[in-house]
């Protein structure tokens, strides 16, 4: 048995480094996914701007439909990665 494992602190702290190791590309996934939020937020806030905007309304149906359907998938990839993201902090217990 190496002489650092034989000293539980030591023990201790090389299994929280191995451990660091093992978290890092999760910890990286995260940083992206908070990345992703943040963009597809500004996003939204564009098109619900767009959205509130009265004329709009007025105009060609396609616009709008095409402004919706937009919101629509925007929010539900916000969705799938919220939950990518609260399970990974889950899993490395943040």
């Amino acid at each position: 048995m190496p002489h650092f494992l034989r000293d539980r602190r030591h023990g201790e702290n090389f299994f929280l480094i191995e451990e660091r190791e093992k978290e890092k590309p999760l910890r990286a996934r995260v940083k992206k996914i908070e990345t992703q939020i943040a963009t597809l937020d500004k996003e939204l806030a564009t098109l619900e701007g767009k959205l509130a905007d009265p004329k709009v309304y007025d105009g060609p149906t396609v616009e709008l439909m095409n402004l919706s359907q937009r919101q629509s998938s925007l929010r539900g990839e916000k969705e799938a990665l919220e939950l990518e993201w609260l399970g990974i902090l889950e899993q490395i217990g943040d």
